[in-house]
């Protein structure tokens, strides 16, 4: 992927429709249904983690355990984090730092990806350093749903 796809522009209208706080969780519970998705693949017997009642840093885990690429692990608990952060703090906002903090999770070639991708999308600015911590995060939680979506792809399931 080296710019936004028909996909990647309907989430991101998507997240863009909602105020930070649902921006956040959206992309959380988005990029959870895949990841949800990906272990339902890997795992022979998915039902049996039911009980277990794993949270979402479990089953980020369970996914690194099963084959998902160590690279991806950073960027998906920085989001588990973003979102806790929200949960867990009264009139919590998004910040700059929060934003690079997740985009420094990413390896090299996300980072490239992100890069290329925040210039293709309309009337935004193409400096990354004067986007705000929102289409930051945006931009960011594309990539990461772009990385589950090749995962799922490599494991033959087609969404």
């Amino acid at each position: 992927m080296t710019s936004l796809t028909e996909s990647d522009n309907q989430f991101h209208e998507e997240l863009c429709a909602e105020d930070e706080l649902g921006s956040v969780i959206r992309a959380h519970l988005h990029i959870e249904q895949r990841l949800n998705l990906l272990l339902e693949t890997l795992v022979p017997f998915y039902t049996e983690l039911k009980p277990l009642n794993l949270d979402f840093e479990s089953r980020v885990h369970l996914a690194l355990a099963m084959g998902l690429k160590k690279d991806y692990k950073a960027p998906l608990l920085n989001l588990g984090n973003i979102r806790n952060k929200y949960a867990h703090k009264k009139g919590y906002k998004l910040s700059v730092s929060d934003s690079n903090n997740f985009y420094k999770t990413f390896a090299k070639e996300e980072k490239e990806i992100i890069q290329n991708g925040y210039k293709t999308i309309p009337s935004k600015n193409t400096i990354w350093a004067k986007l705000t911590a929102r289409d930051k995060f945006i931009l960011c939680s594309i990539v990461l749903d772009n990385v589950l979506l090749s995962a799922l792809n490599d494991c033959n399931v087609h969404v």
